[in-house]
């Protein structure tokens, strides 16, 4: 509601009138978006084979409530993780991540993961809202 007091001054009486109202309206919104976001999409290259890959997707699958979506590397992920370093080649996705951690992931590995995995999310948002063109009403 500060937003709303500092952006139009006119809707600052209906904000005042209408807190749960404008709650429910967030809240639906929020569903909107949730449900149409365009998923995070990742790859894994592990040296320890398929079965490593396997544990590691997964996990990644079954960790978030979130749109996440393992493709195969030649599909040009948001983010390619790897236990070995990988030659990107010149015609390669410029905007694909590549993170790098140990074979045996640690905890602290994971959370860099979900951080990196957080920002990519948040340049797939901004992209959208930059995408949208919001006119104000007099």
């Amino acid at each position: 509601m500060i937003a709303i007091k500092r952006e139009i001054p006119p809707l600052v009486g209906f904000a005042k009138k209408n807190d749960r109202l404008i709650f429910q309206y967030c809240m639906l919104v929020r569903t909107v978006f949730i449900k149409y976001e365009r998923p995070v999409t990742f790859s894994i290259q592990s040296k320890f084979g398929k079965t490593q890959e396997l544990w590691i997707k997964n996990r990644l699958l079954n960790t978030s409530h979130r749109a996440i979506q393992h493709v195969p590397s030649v599909d040009e992920p948001d983010i390619l993780i790897s236990d070995y370093p990988i030659y990107r080649q010149l015609g390669a996705n410029k905007q694909m991540e590549i993170f790098y951690w140990n074979g045996q992931p640690t905890s602290s590995d994971w959370e860099r993961l979900k951080e990196k995995i957080h920002k990519i999310r948040s340049e797939k948002h901004k992209q959208v809202f930059d995408s949208l063109s919001f006119h104000q009403f007099s």
